[in-house]
């Protein structure tokens, strides 16, 4: 990681594998940690998930703690899989949002263009 006004680059200890991790993305939203703001960011690597080794590229989650890296330390926290990933499948980018934006239908005919969304209130939501 590197400050947004330039500077040394900050290594994620906690959060690597000594492998490649690639495609980061970070959640735009600071979460409160006992009293202190953390950002959560997402990245993929081919890490061993468990006990079983890696089949693909998948997106694990780490803590970022700005309060450490302004204090010379390691600001990220370890890594945790992302679960109910394919995993015969490559995951790559993880992406954060602040709002959901759900397709509008009718529910005259109930019809959503995702199979696993119905229509509720004019709007195609996940099944449950």
């Amino acid at each position: 990681m590197i400050d947004a006004d330039g500077g040394e680059p900050i290594f994620l200890r906690s959060a690597d594998s000594e492998g490649a991790e690639t495609w980061p993305k970070w959640d735009p939203s600071p979460y409160q940690h006992r009293g202190r703001p953390l950002f959560w960011h997402t990245f993929s690597s081919e890490r061993p998930v468990g006990l079983r080794g890696a089949d693909a590229m998948q997106i694990w989650v780490a803590a970022f703690d700005p309060a450490a890296a302004a204090a010379g330390d390691d600001p990220s926290r370890a890594a945790f899989h992302l679960p109910f990933q394919d995993r015969g499948s490559a995951n790559y980018i993880g992406q954060w949002v602040t709002e959901i934006q759900y397709e509008r239908c009718d529910e005259g005919d109930g019809t959503c263009s995702n199979e696993f969304e119905v229509c509720r209130e004019g709007l195609c939501i996940p099944a449950s």
